[in-house]
This record gives C-alpha cells, sequence and structure tokens, in this order.
C-alpha cells in the first residue's frame, strides 16, 4: 500500500501553475479537505470531451490482456506494459505491432521491469533493479545500450533530450530527482528525498512525465508538485487536504493505522488532461472519483463507491449504451480510457466477451 500524490500532468508550466509575489509563490490550489461533503450539480460529462476514437485491441493466443497498462506518449504507438513486456500497437487499427520480451539473464536481458517510459524517438527505456541496469530497446526488441545506475524509481526523457531520474525510498541520499545529460551524465540534483518510515508500509514521492516534462511530489506529506526542467524545479501546483491531512504518525503503527485512517484523505493519484484534474482518493472507507476544472477550482463531478455500492468513475454514453469509465492515461487533451470487452459488447457487438478490453480515446473540447 502507497500513500502518494501522483499526477499524470499534461499543460504547461506556466499555464496551471505559481506566480511570484514580493515575498512568497502562490499556488493554484485545488482544495479536497474542504470539499469533503460538498455535492455536485449534475453535468452532462460528453459536453466535457468528445469521443474520438473506439479502438478494440486485437485479440491473439499470444496476446492477451487483463486490463490495459498504458505507457508514455500514445502519439506514435500505443505501449501496454504487461508482465515484463511491452508490446506496441497501431493506434489506428489495435493491431500488435511488435513487442520487447527479453527477460532472463543474458547480457542483453532484464530480470524484471520496474519502471517503463518511452523517449522522444519512440524507444523503450527500461529499468531492471536486480542489475541496476537503465537500458534502452528498440520497439523490435534489440537491445540499443545500457548504463549502470543506483536504484531509481523512474526515468524520462525531457523535451530537450536530457533525462529526468526519481530516486526510490530505499536509496539513502538526500535528493529526491536527478537530472543527466543525453549521455547520461549527471548534470544537476534537486528537490528532498523524505520517504515515510513506518513498519507495514512503505510511501514514496513520485515523477511522472507528459509532453516532455516531468512533474514531481517531493515527499509523501507534501501537497505541492513539482514541475521538473533542466535547470530547475518549479512549484506548480497544491492538492490540499485541509483539515483531513493524515498526521505522519498515523503510519507509526498497524494499530493506530487500522483505527484513524479513514478520518483522512488518503491514497491522492490525479491526471490532469489540459485544464481538468481526474482525481481519486479514499475518505471514509469511499473512494472517491473527482473532475476539477483548474481554472476556477471549481469541482465539478463526484462519484464514489464503498462498502453499499456507488459509481466507480464517470458514467459515458457510447453508442447509446452507459458505461463507466475512468482514464488509464492523460497526454495533453487526449484521455484514455478502458472498457471491459464483457462490457463493450453494448457498444461494440462484434466482439466477444474473451477478447481483450477496448480502449477508448476522449478529446476534452475547447
Amino acid at each position: 500500500m502507497k500513500n502518494i500524490l501522483l499526477f499524470a500532468a499534461a499543460s504547461l508550466c506556466c499555464c496551471v501553475s505559481c506566480t511570484q509575489t514580493t515575498n512568497e509563490t502562490v499556488c493554484t490550489t485545488i482544495d479536497l479537505g474542504a470539499s469533503i461533503g460538498q455535492t455536485t450539480d449534475a453535468i452532462p460529462l460528453n459536453d466535457l470531451f468528445d469521443i474520438t476514437q473506439v479502438l478494440p485491441i486485437e485479440t491473439t493466443d499470444d496476446f492477451l490482456l487483463s486490463t490495459i497498462r498504458l505507457v508514455g506518449n500514445p502519439g506514435k504507438a500505443l505501449v501496454l506494459n504487461e508482465s515484463d513486456r511491452l508490446y506496441f500497437v497501431d493506434k489506428a487499427t489495435g493491431k500488435l505491432l511488435s513487442k520487447i520480451d527479453r527477460k532472463g539473464n543474458g547480457p542483453e536481458e532484464y530480470t524484471y521491469i520496474r519502471t517503463a517510459s518511452i523517449d522522444n524517438d519512440g524507444n523503450a527505456l527500461l529499468y531492471d533493479p536486480e542489475h541496476k541496469m537503465l537500458m534502452k530497446y528498440a520497439p523490435q526488441g534489440e537491445l540499443i545500450s545500457s548504463v549502470k545506475n543506483d536504484s531509481i524509481d523512474s526515468v524520462f526523457q525531457l523535451s530537450d533530450g536530457n533525462y529526468a531520474v526519481s530516486y526510490g525510498p530505499l536509496i539513502k541520499s538526500s535528493p529526491g530527482i536527478a537530472i543527466y545529460d543525453k549521455n547520461f551524465k549527471l548534470m544537476r540534483q534537486g528537490l528532498t528525498n523524505e520517504p515515510m518510515k513506518s513498519n507495514f508500509v512503505l510511501m514514496f514521492n513520485t515523477m511522472f512525465e507528459n509532453e516532455g516534462r516531468c512533474y514531481f511530489q517531493d515527499a509523501p506529506f507534501n501537497d505541492t508538485l513539482f514541475c521538473v526542467t533542466s535547470e530547475k524545479d518549479v512549484p506548480f501546483l497544491v492538492l490540499s487536504s485541509g483539515d483531513y491531512k493524515a498526521p505522519t504518525d498515523l503510519y507509526q503503527t498497524y494499530d493506530v493505522y487500522k483505527r484513524d485512517c479513514s478520518s483522512y484523505i488518503r491514497n491522492k493519484y490525479g491526471q490532469l488532461a489540459g485544464d481538468k484534474l481526474f482525481i481519486t482518493f479514499t475518505y471514509d472507507e469511499k473512494k472517491y472519483y473527482d473532475v476539477w476544472d483548474m481554472k476556477t477550482s471549481k469541482l465539478l463531478y463526484r462519484s464514489a463507491i464503498g462498502k453499499d455500492g456507488g459509481v466507480k468513475g464517470i458514467p459515458l454514453q457510447i453508442e447509446g449504451a452507459e458505461v463507466v469509465v475512468w482514464p488509464k492515461l492523460t497526454y495533453g487533451d487526449k484521455i484514455y480510457a478502458e472498457v471491459q470487452a464483457e462490457e463493450a459488447q453494448a457498444f461494440l457487438p462484434s466482439i466477444s466477451e474473451t477478447d481483450n478490453p477496448v480502449l477508448v480515446e476522449l478529446t476534452l473540447k475547447k
């Protein structure tokens, strides 16, 4: 279990960001704490975005997916991570183009994949923690290069060609991130790596990339998200839990956690598409699904699911059928959501319930 604030942010650092006043930096704030108990008027969610593609993913005996895990930039090809393999899928047809399946103990193989991303040329960056090796593969599976590095949590290539790396919670170093040049030589380190100590749960900071920019939360209990560039780390957004922010001692013993955890906002996981924030969090034994307007800091939509039922995401009308979806990946103004084949039969009667999931691409309306 992890207590993290994770975003897949898609806007420019200056679009929804912080401004410098005379004495302090003031960021856009989404106040989750103040929204507890708040209700929203029903909005026509289909008015927020257009359904620009409904894509059944090819199903073969050698290509079976339980769920869709998208990796990186979907502009050239859809890249799916499944069981230590990466599959490259044609974005127009859903056909399998190629795969990276090099798990093993050989010199050009990996033991397992801790993190994967796609570089600016469409190649895959994989990190093998067993050998502490960062490996670059072509989509067809050929190893291009590899380099030794300490145990890293994630790595992404920035739009200028340099690399941003975040360090995992077990690394005994104060920097939380590092920037490397195109030859993977260290340029700078930044922010603070402050893993939360607990006897029963491991929590850590996180980094993620969108459109050549990286975003980083510098500590599990810091609500500030930073935009990371080659030169500096810029405060980007504050996602406040307010009075419902968990105290650090909540995680010291399991008994305390079990007794008190439902009183606090935890497990925040967000994705930003254009000026809309899609975020989930847990509170009072329920999981919440929110859509916020970043320009106005207004809550647009909320659903929740708990032991007594509820709605697990956003109800969406596709060809007259209602399905409930939630973003798997956001990139720019695009939102990618999954519909299991059994549910997708309501609007795609030609598919079988045992087929791979269907990917739905949504584009935010201007």
